[in-house]
């Protein structure tokens, strides 16, 4: 089993037929006050795994503060992995919508993400203040 890729994004969609759309990956929301509230965003994963690793998998995401609490109760799914014939892999695209994610404080939160109670990857999401002059707004 190996992670190809893991992203926060405004939108994802995992076909049916393998395919796996992203739109608008980034790992900093800016926020005029907190606590804050994301409106809506996805997570996008693609995991790829041997023949004899095929069925159904659980996944596992948590997301954590940066005092390393959780925010919210791991989001838990499961997806199957088939190959098709003659394949010498298979893969497994992930898509999850969040809505109205809680941003308690500033700072470096993560999302955990797990496979069958393997640890895969962690990825960042910076939360930080926008200043009231969006013209000194650093990049």
């Amino acid at each position: 089993m190996n992670l190809e890729l893991f992203c926060a994004c405004d939108y994802a969609s995992a076909e049916v037929s393998g395919k796996l759309t992203i739109i608008g990956a980034f790992d900093t929301i800016f926020t005029k006050s907190i606590p804050a509230t994301h409106g809506l965003m996805c997570l996008a994963a693609k995991v790829r795994f041997n023949l004899d690793e095929l069925g159904l998998k659980k996944v596992r995401v948590s997301f954590l503060s940066p005092e390393n609490l959780m925010v919210m109760p791991p989001m838990e799914t499961q997806v199957p992995v088939n190959a098709g014939q003659g394949d010498p892999t298979a893969t497994a695209q992930i898509a999850i919508t969040i809505v109205a994610l809680r941003l308690p404080i500033l700072g470096e939160y993560r999302f955990d993400l797990e496979v069958e109670n393997t640890p895969l990857a962690s990825i960042p999401l910076f939360v930080r203040k926008v200043d009231a002059n969006p013209d000194q707004q650093q990049p």
